[in-house]
C-alpha cells in the first residue's frame, strides 16, 4: 500500500513538472522572439490561437520596448496555481531603462494550454502579489 501511494505521489508530481515545462519551453521561446524580432512576434508566440490578445499585448508592450532602451533579459518572479487548470505568472521584463512586469494567466483547456490576455505596467505595485512587495520591503 505504501509502495502505491509513493508511486502514485511521484507520478503525479512528474506530470505537474510535464505541464510546468511544456508552458516554460513556450514561454522561452516567445522570450527569444521579443529579443530578436519585437513586441509583435513575442506577442504572437505567446497568444498563438488568440490573435485579439496578441494585438492587445503589442499594442502595451511595443512603446515600452521601444523606448526601454537594449533588451537584457527575463525572470519568472511568480508562477501560482490558482486552480487546477489556471496558473498565474508574474513576470519581470528587463531593459536598460526600466523593467516592464507582465501578469499571464495560462489556461489548461483540452487543446492544450492557453495564455489568457496579459496585464503590462511599469509599476510592479499594480502586477506583483502584496505578500511579494511586503517580502521585498516595498
Amino acid at each position: 500500500m505504501r509502495k502505491l501511494l509513493a508511486f502514485l505521489v511521484l507520478t503525479a508530481g512528474f506530470v505537474a513538472c510535464g505541464h510546468a515545462q511544456q508552458t516554460d519551453n513556450r514561454l522561452d521561446f516567445a522570450f527569444a522572439q521579443l529579443k530578436s524580432n519585437g513586441a509583435g512576434p513575442f506577442a504572437r508566440a505567446l497568444f498563438v490561437s488568440n490573435p485579439t490578445a496578441a494585438q492587445q499585448l503589442e499594442t502595451q508592450l511595443g512603446p515600452l520596448v521601444s523606448n526601454g532602451g537594449g533588451y537584457i533579459g527575463y525572470d519568472v518572479l511568480s508562477r501560482k496555481p490558482l486552480t487546477s487548470r489556471i496558473d498565474r505568472y508574474i513576470v519581470a521584463i528587463y531593459y536598460e531603462k526600466y523593467p516592464v512586469f507582465l501578469r499571464i494567466d495560462s489556461y489548461r483547456s483540452s487543446e492544450g494550454r492557453l495564455f489568457l490576455p496579459a496585464i503590462v505596467s511599469l509599476d510592479a505595485d499594480k502586477i506583483l502579489p502584496a505578500e511579494t512587495l511586503e517580502v521585498t520591503g516595498r
